[in-house]
């Protein structure tokens, strides 16, 4: 095994019927100045044109980079560093540039039905439903990790 970081892989977006679309329902992810910019489609937001902070990574961007970073790894373990990967990411923006949104006390959300956590929950999860069923509608699976950043004790993260 190598100790260094993987070759990056080569982006192939060209159209194809055997090509993996991963859909990325996060916050905003952006393509200037990142690792992931030749893998993307053109994004969806549900808060209109805008824009991330270009003065910090956002949790989308992360994510993105770190999902090329673990097929960087796999391609560099069967011996294939550096290869063509027919996939690419559909960044879907379901936060925009409100941080309370990404941020808030879960379990105030689940006891108690008038506050404000309950609403932002809710209101994520009417959104996320919407673009679940769009992505299904067009044959795209999805892999979908809520609360994957829980730390609870008792669970593994």
């Amino acid at each position: 095994m190598s100790s260094g970081p993987p070759a990056l892989p080569q982006p192939d977006v060209s159209p194809s019927a055997d090509r993996v679309v991963v859909a990325l329902i996060d916050t905003a992810v952006q393509p200037q100045g990142t690792l992931v910019k030749d893998f993307l489609q053109p994004g969806i937001s549900l808060f209109g044109d805008y824009q991330p902070p270009a003065d910090r990574m956002t949790h989308g961007t992360a994510m993105a980079e770190t999902l090329l970073d673990g097929v960087g790894r796999a391609l560099q373990e069967r011996g294939d560093a550096g290869a063509k990967v027919p996939v690419s990411i559909l960044p879907i923006d379901i936060y925009g540039g409100d941080e309370s949104t990404t941020t808030f006390d879960l379990a105030r959300a689940m006891y108690d039905r008038d506050s404000t956590e309950r609403q932002l929950v809710i209101r994520d999860i009417d959104a996320i439903a919407g673009e679940l069923h769009r992505l299904d509608d067009a044959g795209v699976p999805v892999l979908w990790r809520p609360l994957h950043e829980a730390r609870l004790p008792n669970t593994i993260g």
